[in-house]
């Protein structure tokens, strides 16, 4: 079994960043507004799945709509083969 690693700090064109990673990982990055953060994530070459918290769902399903991705969950985390999501996961 893998322990879970977070990392932060990292180079947006680094293959860490641009590539999905079926490890338990999570490569968390810091913003200061949300068009940065929605830049970031639709100039990913990957992109099967996303999830937005937002403070109320609205906020998030509005940022959620402007994402690139495959699937996005709104303030939740579900398993990806749950049969409630209708996109099938693949960027673009």
């Amino acid at each position: 079994m893998l322990n879970l690693s977070i990392i932060t700090n990292v180079d947006l064109k680094s293959k860490m960043a641009q590539n999905e990673a079926f490890i338990p990982v999570a490569v968390l990055y810091t913003f200061e507004i949300e068009e940065d953060v929605v830049k970031m994530a639709n100039a990913r070459a990957g992109g099967l799945s996303a999830n937005v918290f937002a403070m109320s769902f609205e906020h998030g399903l509005k940022t959620s709509r402007l994402l690139e991705l495959g699937q996005v969950q709104v303030n939740e985390h579900t398993d990806a083969l749950s049969s409630k999501h209708s996109s099938n996961g693949m960027k673009g």
